[in-house]
């Protein structure tokens, strides 16, 4: 999770990346006709993964101020934690939020707040986690 760090003030946003992968052109924007996108694949080629899919990140934020510790987003997750959603339109490659947040050095327990933009299964991904009772909450602490 620590790749990209920036300080404004008193408050610390880190950007992480959870997830990656490709989703076809024509499942994302299936009115476009495909020639419709080589202008877009000359001026911005790193977008796209080959002619036909379009390349897609499922990032986080951690927002640290003032002694909170926030968590925007929970990204894609895996098969277990966002079972038959995105994470398997993009070939089941499974995300890495929680040991991004290692990284970061911050523990599940330690996020006191999950803010979510909007409820979109790659914003929603690590809100939970299977277990022998249940799906239980990924970050135990955090409202």
């Amino acid at each position: 999770m620590a790749t990209n760090t920036l300080t404004v003030g008193n408050v610390e946003i880190t950007a992480g990346h959870d997830n990656e992968g490709a989703l076809p052109l024509s499942m994302t924007f299936p009115n476009v006709p495909p020639e419709s996108w080589r202008p877009y694949h000359q001026w911005c080629p790193e977008g796209f993964s080959g002619t036909d899919k379009l390349r897609v990140h499922f990032d986080c934020y951690l927002v640290r101020s003032e002694g909170r510790t926030i968590l925007v987003d929970t990204g894609a997750g895996t098969m277990a934690t966002n079972p038959g959603t995105v994470v398997n339109l993009i070939g089941g490659v499974e995300g890495r939020l929680t040991s991004s947040l290692q990284e970061a050095v911050v523990s599940l327990g330690d996020l006191d707040t999950v803010f979510l933009t909007h409820l979109h299964p790659d914003h929603v991904g690590w809100n939970l986690t299977p277990g022998e009772s249940g799906r239980t909450p990924t970050f135990p602490n955090a409202l």
